[in-house]
């Protein structure tokens, strides 16, 4: 049965509230909805989730799909229970107490290292693969960048 599928970050992501636009278009039109979309989430971890729905079973290729491509700035992963929150950690604008600080200090080295080999004059080349694997596709798409 066709669904509408959502992946991304926050500009897409369905907190449980009724302003939830890509919800009310699933209602609209009186289709399935799923959404899998993480705030702050990365261009490899919106891949990942892609990855994980064509691989669940529920796949249809009449499904809709409604894609975010974000930045590659973003941490590379979602790690529960930070979540994908180290974005905001990199950016400042997490409050001090947030659980993110405790959990960069027990794995600075890694950010460190990953921060080192961020190569911003590729980051188009992942989001162009990224296009690429979702146009390999015969689902309809959505996509937009939510991030430049």
């Amino acid at each position: 049965m066709q669904k509408l599928v959502v992946f991304g970050d926050s500009f897409v992501h369905d907190s449980g509230k009724d302003w939830s636009w890509t919800r009310q278009i699933a209602e609209k039109f009186q289709i399935n909805y799923v959404n899998v979309a993480e705030p702050g989430s990365s261009i490899y971890h919106g891949v990942l989730q892609l990855n994980n729905y064509l691989a669940s079973g529920v796949y249809d290729p009449d499904d809709i799909f409604v894609y975010s491509i974000t930045s590659c700035r973003r941490s590379p992963w979602a790690t529960p229970p930070v979540s994908a929150g180290m974005t905001r950690y990199f950016a400042g604008t997490l409050p001090k107490d947030h659980p993110t600080y405790k959990y960069y200090n027990e794995n600075e080295d890694f950010y460190a290292r990953y921060l080192e080999l961020y190569r911003p004059d590729i980051e188009e080349y992942y989001q162009i693969q990224t296009l690429s694997l979702l146009h390999s596709l015969c689902n309809k798409t959505i996509v937009f960048t939510g991030w430049p």
